[in-house]
C-alpha cells in the first residue's frame, strides 16, 4: 500500500492515528501484564482457582492481537492508507455499538466514536484517503 503523499493530512487524522498506536501500546503492556500475572505463586492469583490462568492466557493473547491491529491502523492513518478509512469506519462503528450496549458506561466512548464516525466522512478527510 502506498503513502498518500497527494493531500495534506488533517490535524485530527494525525491524532487519530497516534491515539490509535497509544492504544496500541496500552493492549501490549496490558497483554504483557496479563502473561506475567500467570506464574506460579502470582499476587494476581494467589487463592484463585486455577481456571482463571486459561482466562487471563485468552485474554492476554488478545490484548496483544488489538494492540498489533490498532498500531496497524495507527500508521496507516497516518500514511493515509486507503484501507484505513474503512478500518476506522469499521472499528468506530463497534466501539459505537458497544457504548449504546453499554449504556450509561459506554455513553463517553460512544459520543467519541460518533463524532470519529462523522469526521470520517467529511469531504476533505474522504479525500485524503482518496476514497
Amino acid at each position: 500500500m502506498a503513502k498518500n503523499s497527494d493531500a495534506k493530512r488533517p490535524l485530527l487524522i494525525s491524532i487519530i492515528g497516534y491515539l490509535y498506536m497509544l492504544g496500541a501500546l496500552i493492549f501490549l503492556l496490558v497483554g504483557i501484564l496479563f502473561f506475567l500475572g500467570m506464574g506460579e505463586g502470582s499476587l494476581i492469583l494467589d487463592g484463585m482457582p486455577v481456571d482463571i490462568s486459561e482466562f487471563m492466557a485468552l485474554a492476554g493473547g488478545s490484548m496483544i492481537v488489538a494492540a498489533i491491529v490498532f498500531f496497524i491502523v495507527g500508521k496507516a492513518f497516518l500514511d493515509g492508507w486507503t484501507i484505513a478509512w474503512y478500518l476506522g469506519i469499521i472499528l468506530q462503528a463497534l466501539t459505537l455499538v458497544g457504548g449504546i450496549i453499554t449504556f450509561p458506561a459506554g455513553l463517553v466512548p460512544a459520543v467519541i466514536s460518533a463524532i470519529i464516525l462523522y469526521y470520517l466522512f467529511r469531504p476533505a478527510v474522504k479525500a485524503f484517503f482518496k476514497v
